[in-house]
This record gives structure tokens, C-alpha cells and sequence, in this order.
């Protein structure tokens, strides 16, 4: 790859956290030895597997120099398994991309010549769903190169129309590697994704943004966070939500609180719902949700600004929550103000 007439061959790191995911693996892993950007190293970190996992670690490894194989004993979170990818990547660059899902062959080539071309410190694409029945859906209303500056992006995030967006994943983006010189995920928890994304994009000035849809996100109820198969400890995506919103708190930026704030009302009450619904001897979790709902919601009704619509919508979560989160599981819900 030249970029003003200099060939580049600095080396990125990716970064494949894996656990139990045999039956998409090979997947993933023939999406990156096939990179049209050869300057790679495929840090694939067998995350404490059960099944077969790690055998298919170890025979692409045979394959391809490229290739290196990190095993975990035990199955801590996707967390430790990006924390121990990045203590021993090598590369200038570096990219995540989780085991379940795959990528296009030009993936590592656009994002780094997006990055490089713009002089920013991540470069972020787009992607698609991807389902179990072979089909695809592509929903992101992103059709044009931007730049933005990471606290955009963070406004952007909270403001997103459906349940999450581009701006939150880990793994459609490249990153400039010093970025992870005093950061790191936090481990046993899951959405650690959630709990640091803002944190790195919100002091950037410039962040590069490539409508390029490059990333296929696959939609299975065995992924450890999908909706399609809750479990007890999806709860921790309202802790991450938490911790966003004290983030834009003791930055005093009001505009982004109120939007994280708001978010997290909504977001209160699908984990209701969901946690009614699949977990057993959840009733304190119920309880802690509906604390906390009420608590939100004497907050935000004190705030100005909010639209009529808003305050309409807002009174009735207060009123039948389990029931609107119901409804904002099942249609996409505009956080705007």
C-alpha cells in the first residue's frame, strides 16, 4: 500500500479474543490471512475455550506465520483476553475484531489508509448484521467520509436511533497503538466494550469515519451479550451505563450527562423486561431497576430543555416501564431530545 508515494509496511496487531466459538472461527481467522494489508500479526487468544476452539487456534497457527495462539486457563471475560492480546502485540496499529464475526478482505487497508491519509488516531467503518439464516441488514444512516471529533462521537453514541451504534463497538476501528499505553479493559465483567470506548474517543480532536461497510457482525443468541439469549449478567450493561454517565459528570459537560442520563432510562427498561422475563431469582435486580428508574426520572423531569414529546414519553416509562421496554426491544427507539 503507497500513500504519497511511500510504501507502508508498518506492522498492525490483531486482536481476537475467543471463547467456545468453534463453529464460527475459521470464519473470522480466513477473513484476516486474507487481508489485501499483509503486514500483519493475528493475535488470537483462546480465552479458556471448552470445545474445539483452541485445536483450530493452533492449526492456523501451522499455517500461517502470522498467526499466534495466547490460552488463557480460565475464562475470565472478553476483557482479559484483549488485555492479554494487547500486552504482547508488537504492531504500530491496532484492531480488534471478536471471534464470531468476520471481516472484508480490504478491512485493514482502508481503515489504516484512512487513518494515515487523515494523521488521526483511530479510524472507524461501518458494518452489517449478519443472521443465522445466510441474510444481511445494513440499518446505519452513514453514507458519507467524516471527520469527527471523538466528543461528537460520544454525542452521537447516546443520541443513536436503536439499541446501540458504530460508535460503541471495539472492533470496527483501527487505533494508533499508543492509545493503549495506560488503558486497558476492565476484566470480569462483560460490555467492555461499553465501559471504555468514550474514554478513548472523548479527548480526541479528530476521529476518521469511513461510510465503507467492512465489518459483519453476526447476530446469534449463543454471543455472551445478545439479547437473543439473556442471561443474569447482562445486567452489567446498565453498570456500564452508569459509569458513562458519571464520566460526562465529572468532565461538567451537562449536554452529554443529560444524553447518557436519558439513555440509560430507557435502556433501565428493557433489562427490566429481559430480566422478568429469562433470569430466576432476580428479584432484587427488579427491584434495584425500578429504584433506579424512579430515580432517573426525578432527575431528568427537573432538567429544562426536554421537548414536549419527550416529557410525554418519559412520564410513561414512569408509569408502565416493563411494558415500553418491551416495546423499545421490538422497534427502534429515537433517543434524541
Amino acid at each position: 500500500m503507497r500513500i504519497n508515494n511511500t510504501e507502508v509496511t508498518s506492522l498492525v496487531s490483531v486482536i481476537v479474543p475467543i471463547y467456545n466459538q468453534e463453529r464460527y472461527l475459521e470464519q473470522c481467522v480466513k477473513s484476516l490471512l486474507h487481508q489485501t494489508y499483509p503486514y500483519l500479526e493475528i493475535i488470537l487468544v483462546n480465552n479458556g475455550s471448552k470445545d474445539r476452539s483452541g485445536a483450530i487456534c493452533k492449526k492456523f497457527a501451522r499455517q500461517d506465520r502470522r498467526v499466534r495462539v495466547l490460552e488463557i486457563k480460565e475464562n475470565l471475560s472478553a476483557g482479559n483476553g484483549r488485555n492479554t492480546g494487547l500486552d504482547a502485540a508488537a504492531g504500530e496499529y491496532i484492531s480488534f475484531v471478536d471471534g464470531d464475526d468476520w471481516v472484508r478482505p480490504e478491512f485493514i487497508e482502508k481503515l489504516l489508509r484512512a487513518l494515515l491519509e487523515n494523521d488521526v488516531p483511530i479510524a472507524q467503518c461501518c458494518y452489517e448484521r449478519a443472521y443465522w439464516n445466510n441474510t444481511f441488514s445494513d440499518t446505519l444512516p452513514y453514507h458519507e467520509f467524516r471527520i469527527f471529533s471523538g466528543r461528537e462521537m460520544c454525542k452521537i453514541m447516546n443520541e443513536f436511533i436503536g439499541m446501540c451504534g458504530p460508535m460503541t463497538m471495539m472492533w470496527n476501528k483501527l487505533y494508533r497503538a499508543e492509545l493503549f499505553k495506560d488503558f486497558r479493559f476492565y476484566e470480569k465483567v462483560a460490555y467492555e466494550d461499553m465501559y471504555g470506548i468514550y474514554k478513548l474517543l472523548y479527548p480526541l480532536e479528530r476521529v476518521a469515519f469511513i461510510p465503507d461497510r467492512l465489518a459483519y457482525w453476526r447476530q446469534h443468541g449463543s454471543s455472551g451479550t445478545s439479547r437473543y439469549s439473556y442471561k443474569h449478567f447482562c445486567i452489567h450493561e446498565m453498570y456500564a451505563y452508569e459509569e458513562r454517565v458519571r464520566f460526562f459528570g465529572m468532565h461538567n459537560d451537562r449536554e452529554l450527562y443529560r444524553l447518557a442520563l436519558k439513555r440509560m432510562y430507557y435502556i433501565a427498561t428493557q433489562h427490566l423486561y429481559l430480566q422478568r422475563r429469562y433470569v430466576k431469582d432476580s428479584r432484587n435486580v427488579q427491584d434495584w431497576l425500578l429504584d433506579k428508574i424512579a430515580d432517573i426520572y426525578r432527575e431528568l423531569m427537573a432538567m429544562d430543555g426536554w421537548s414536549a414529546r419527550t416529557r410525554g414519553r418519559m412520564r410513561f416509562i414512569r408509569c408502565f416501564p416493563e411494558q415500553f421496554g418491551y416495546w423499545s426491544l421490538h422497534h427502534k427507539v429515537d433517543f434524541r431530545i
